[in-house]
């Protein structure tokens, strides 16, 4: 599975979220924030996706 920043995700647990940084090819610093006046950023690695929702045209 081929991911990048800004790819909207689904994640194994049913949120979604927006990679906002990559470390390396397999670990992510995500948004999943409920709104945005409250950030929620995570770390995650590859496993943790179920899937791309949107491509980055970035």
């Amino acid at each position: 599975m081929k991911i990048k920043v800004y790819d909207d995700v689904l994640l194994k647990d049913g949120r979604k979220g927006t990679l906002i940084e990559q470390y390396d090819e397999t670990h992510f610093m995500i948004d999943v924030s409920p709104s945005a006046t409250e950030p929620v950023f995570e770390d995650i690695g590859i496993e943790d996706i179920q899937k791309v929702i949107r491509k980055s045209n970035a």
